[in-house]
């Protein structure tokens, strides 16, 4: 598996999103290393990672990132995980007594409030699938779906398909903070 590492003390392993790589956590790599060990990884499939043997499910990420922290040989870590990411973190949590914390960042897979343009949206597609080509529906697709590899495709089905809802996992402490995701931590613009 590719990996960024960088700084010392505790681990912070950072879990990209979907159609994404280790480079996506650039920023975050070069403020955290300040004050963690920094592992950014290309998850398999993405980046500079072997491609996927058959399509994955998020157990199958989430044993290869257990794997990850075995290697780091502490006893507990946090995670930085962005969209995709925080699937396979949410997933991991189910066997996984190593994590301390977990920052999300554009988590997937945790049930969101609808909007009434995604509702009329998803009843539009639903309504031209009955008489469209999945060719011609491509539009209602997402890019990270319309770019991947026909066993990423496969993968991508399967990982959304997963119900996280139900993950029996035990929270100790849950913070809601209102976070501006055009800065990378240190509060200055990305780009700027």
């Amino acid at each position: 598996m590719s990996a960024i590492v960088a700084g010392r003390g505790k681990t912070l392993l950072a879990l990209h999103g979907y159609g994404a790589n280790k480079e996506s956590f650039l920023r975050q790599i070069r403020f955290f290393s300040r004050y963690y060990k920094v592992i950014a990884v290309d998850m398999r499939g993405f980046g500079k990672s072997p491609p996927l043997p058959y399509a994955y499910s998020l157990d199958d990420y989430a044993r290869e990132i257990g794997r990850v922290i075995d290697a780091t040989g502490e006893k507990k870590i946090d995670i930085l995980a962005h969209s995709f990411g925080a699937r396979v973190a949410v997933r991991l949590l189910k066997s996984e007594n190593r994590i301390d914390k977990i920052v999300f960042t554009g988590a997937a897979g945790l049930k969101p409030r609808r909007s009434v343009r995604y509702g009329v949206k998803r009843a539009l597609f639903l309504l031209l699938s009955k008489f469209l080509s999945k060719d011609r529906l491509s539009a209602f697709y997402s890019a990270d779906y319309r770019n991947a590899s026909p066993v990423m495709k496969e993968s991508f089905k399967k990982i959304i398909s997963e119900n996280l809802d139900a993950e029996d996992f035990e929270t100790t402490d849950t913070v809601n903070a209102n976070v501006n995701p055009k800065t990378d931590g240190t509060g200055t613009e990305n780009g700027n």
